[in-house]
């Protein structure tokens, strides 16, 4: 059994990926949505969200966000949608449990529009609490995390924007999401260090981001 089918992955969303669709981009596909957490944001917004999951427990969850969802792997899925049918491809935190995520990508490039555009999450591999483990020669997989033991692949800022490029998108926009080791500082003083982490992930963003996005237009478009 695939390890995929029984897992439901929940938390809040993404908002810092979210933040970057404009409003003009309403036909979302949300690839690998998860228990349907950036689906909630999206369909709030009146944005009509399609999605694909591996899980039935997932879909269960999910489904209430969506105007049409499908339970298949995106890696061997055959879409029965239209060419150049969405406005924008959501991939969040999903590349990294793919066995080969370059062709998935250059397969789900079709059905986006002229001018669509694809939005990808992945942790960051370097992020500063895993080279700390690195450096102590720890490399030890977990039930989550950006060693999850289900992660098939690992990202930096470079890899994740080559994967892109190398899948036939144009890389229009790079951020990252991550935080300063503060300490309890972080509760006496949120805003600065909200302001400090910012600059961080701005200037060294391959040792503070967490979360890599990557946006991307189609050549083709």
């Amino acid at each position: 059994m695939n390890p995929y089918q029984n897992k439901a992955y929940q938390n809040e969303g993404l908002p810092e990926l979210l933040e970057s669709i404009p409003e003009g981009e309403r036909r979302v596909l949300d690839i690998g949505c998860g228990a349907g957490d950036n689906a909630r944001i999206l369909s709030s917004l009146g944005r009509e969200v399609h999605g694909v999951t591996l899980s039935e427990k997932e879909a269960a969850l999910a489904r209430p966000f969506f105007h049409r969802l499908t339970v298949a792997d995106v890696q061997t899925w055959e879409p029965d949608y239209p060419p150049a049918f969405f406005d924008a491809i959501l991939l969040s935190h999903v590349i990294e449990h793919l066995t080969d995520p370059q062709t998935t990508l250059k397969r789900l490039s079709p059905f986006l529009r002229p001018g669509g555009t694809l939005y990808v999450a992945a942790p960051n591999v370097l992020f500063w609490k895993q080279r700390l483990q690195f450096l102590f020669g720890r490399f030890d997989y977990q039930d989550q995390g950006i060693l999850d033991r289900t992660h098939l692949r690992f990202f930096t800022v470079r890899t994740l924007r080559e994967l892109l490029e190398n899948a036939g998108y144009e890389v229009r926009i790079e951020k990252t999401v991550g935080h300063f080791p503060f300490g309890p500082v972080r509760k006496v003083f949120p805003r600065f260090a909200a302001r400090i982490d910012q600059a961080l992930c701005r200037w060294l963003p391959g040792l503070f981001a967490f979360h890599l996005i990557c946006v991307g237009k189609s050549k083709q478009a």
